[in-house]
């Protein structure tokens, strides 16, 4: 059912559509790939979806323009929030994915014979392909319909009991020769993908009726009118051009194999079909064990690098008139035409090499036509292992020995001492270890659908870092495991947080920075140190609320603007000078009293003043005892009698006082 995604769990089957209430599904694409051999179902679907629990659990199938998905691998469900709500991403891979998770134990030699083996390990493959011996399949014995060594051979015994099956359909269009499947722990769709390097073709999934076929692309040459025309149904179109021509390839398999035993004793394959000019290069496959089928992929690759290589990535609109609607919709494998006059010059036909569509929007939709590509393992095996072989081979004349081809270099034989280097590609993974056993050096590159990470460790040093970069995040270590040091930087899209951690000395400091704030904290002993509290007040004004604020012990307040210390110490301050508009006490109690002069304005003394000396050089206004008659004033326990008036002459008059 085209436009809809149907949803089947058990017995309960469902349907997703945009124009369906309640089912809140957006971006749904299904982006199948040749070249990669890929193929992803995504979209995103609200919590407020009705569908939603659907995706809990095991046991969904989902079935979108023909093809059956799976909740499978890293990051297949992911849950996230944003301003329009809950979400949930989903990631879906094509069923076949699952055989990533299959194992075999198979083989076609007698053991008790063999000069070869003799064993058999769990999960080990041994197939040969001139073997007269019985078939063995998980310790049966069975019979296999196709010859011994084909690939059809191959792939029936590596389907067998899976519930999968090879396609009649392309019966006819199977790449052709022998070759010998040899390897050890790997899963079913591993071996798989070491068949097609060893045979070459495209692999055709049909996932909705689980059958399988390993295509010859100069066989399979299917042409059923898919075309994109400029003002027809041509949106865009980019083409890229590979320059990347061999005319001279020289072939090496597993262990420096050559092909000059089967190739009149040259190890190199000529053509010159483009071009007569002597390009010459090196390429390595080292899943490749006998020189025939070394011969045979040397020259398919000798065919697909002697020319220029074309491919045109074009948007189109899927029915954008109706007439389109007669038009056949694009096949992977298939052929496509591409006419374009600024672009293509004369009507392009070439191979389907991958389509992104939107499942429910008809012209949204994204082809490639052209070569098919060689996939990333291949392309990173051969530049590691050419680099490595020309590196030790080419002597200072410029010239490479024939050691190289007949056997090992001395370079090459201490390097295999040396070094183990492993290569895994899996459906979920591209796994690449490297180790210099003499060194103690070893280098981690893991990649998946939602993450990359790289490690390098020095064993010997027993150090290690490490980048680890997802969608959402880049985070950097670093280690040092002997003096138990690390640090660490986390760069996100609103944050960057970095932080260095002495575990010894229980140490540690991080700065954490947002768009509208810095956070910088050290810590000892699991404790914020007091320092970093006073520098924080010292590099800025800082206002704190008194009322939470509670001073215990003895406080020194100095280097204040004139100089000298306050002291407070609970009910006493001890100070120098203190300058005030007005203080207001209950009691002043000193031994001295020094003043020039003590004014009363409108004011009056009441009481008793007590003091051992008091000096006045001169009294203004009034004197008088309050209270009438009855008050007394005293000076040192005696009443105080006016002597009489004495003028200065200068408009002052004193009070002569006596005892």
């Amino acid at each position: 059912m085209r436009n809809t995604i149907i949803l089947t769990k058990g017995t309960q089957r469902e349907y997703l559509s945009v124009g369906t209430d309640g089912d809140k599904i957006e971006n749904a694409y299904q982006s199948v790939d040749l070249s990669n051999n890929t193929s992803v179902l995504e979209f995103d679907l609200s919590k407020d979806s009705q569908k939603w629990a659907m995706f809990d659990g095991e046991g969904l199938e989902i079935e979108a323009l023909g093809r059956i998905y799976c909740i499978f691998g890293e990051d297949s469900i992911t849950k996230s929030r944003d301003g329009n709500g809950l979400f949930l991403y989903v990631n879906l891979k094509e069923t076949w994915y699952k055989l990533a998770k299959t194992r075999i134990t198979t083989y076609n030699i007698n053991v008790a014979t063999s000069p070869e083996i003799d064993h058999i390990d769990r999960h080990m493959v041994m197939l040969l392909g001139n073997s007269p011996d019985p078939l063995f399949i998980n310790g049966i014995r069975v019979t296999n319909p196709f010859p011994v060594g084909t690939a059809r051979y191959f792939f029936w015994i590596l389907l067998y009991d899976t519930g999968w099956s090879l396609d009649a359909r392309y019966d006819s269009f199977w790449p052709d020769g022998r070759h010998d499947l040899e390897t050890d722990k790997q899963s079913v769709l591993d071996n798989i993908r070491m068949l097609q390097s060893l045979f070459g073709g495209m692999l055709l999934w049909d996932s909705k009726n689980r059958r399988v076929a390993l295509v010859d692309e100069n066989k399979y040459r299917a042409y059923e009118g898919f075309k994109v025309r400029y003002r027809h149904n041509l949106a865009s179109i980019e083409k890229k051009e590979d320059r990347n021509i061999i005319t001279r390839l020289n072939v090496y398999g597993n262990s420096n194999l050559n092909i000059a035993a089967l190739n009149g004793g040259r190890d190199f394959l000529d053509n010159f079909s483009y071009t007569n000019e002597v390009l010459e290069d090196i390429i390595t496959n080292n899943d490749i064990y006998t020189q025939q089928s070394l011969l045979d992929w040397g020259r398919r690759q000798s065919v697909f690098y002697c020319r220029p290589r074309y491919t045109y990535t074009v948007d189109i609109y899927r029915y954008r008139h109706q007439e389109d609607k007669a038009i056949p919709q694009p096949v992977l494998g298939n052929l496509g035409e591409v006419m374009d006059d600024d672009i293509t010059i004369t009507p392009v036909r070439q191979r389907i090499l991958a389509i992104k569509q939107n499942v429910f929007i008809d012209h949204d939709c994204t082809v490639t036509i052209g070569d098919i590509i060689r996939t990333f393992e291949g392309k990173f095996v051969d530049t590691v292992e050419n680099s490595d072989k020309a590196g030790d081979a080419i002597t200072e004349a410029g010239k490479v020995p024939g050691a190289i081809i007949k056997g090992k270099t001395p370079a090459l034989e201490k390097a295999e001492k040396e070094i183990n280097d492993t290569i895994v590609n899996t459906a979920s993974e591209i796994r690449i270890e490297l180790k210099d056993v003499e060194k103690g050096l070893e280098t981690l590159v893991s990649i998946t659908a939602g993450q990359i990470r790289t490690e390098v460790r020095d064993t010997e040093n027993r150090l290690n870092t490490s980048i680890t970069q997802t969608a959402a995040a880049i985070r950097l270590e670093a280690n040092a495991m002997e003096s138990r040091l690390n640090s660490s930087i986390t760069v996100t899209a609103s944050s960057i947080r970095s932080e260095v951690n002495d575990v010894d000395r229980r140490l540690s400091s991080s700065i954490s920075q947002v768009a509208g704030r810095v956070d910088i904290v050290v810590t000892s002993g699991g404790q914020v140190r007091a320092s970093i509290i006073v520098d924080a007040i010292n590099s800025s004004s800082v206002t704190i609320n008194a009322a939470r604020v509670n001073l215990q012990g003895y406080v020194t307040i100095s280097s204040l603007g004139s100089g000298g210390s306050t002291n407070i110490d609970g009910a006493r301050i001890t100070t120098g000078t203190i300058s005030a508009n007005r203080i207001d006490v209950g009691s002043i109690t000193t031994s001295v009293i020094n003043s020039g002069r003590v004014v009363a304005q409108g004011g009056s003394f009441s009481g008793d003043l007590t003091a051992n000396v008091t000096r006045c050089n001169a009294i203004q206004g009034v004197i008088y005892a309050r209270g009438g008659s009855s008050s007394t004033m005293f000076w040192n326990g005696s009443p105080v009698r006016l002597r009489g008036v004495q003028s200065s002459g200068s408009g002052t008059h004193q009070a002569l006082c006596t005892t």
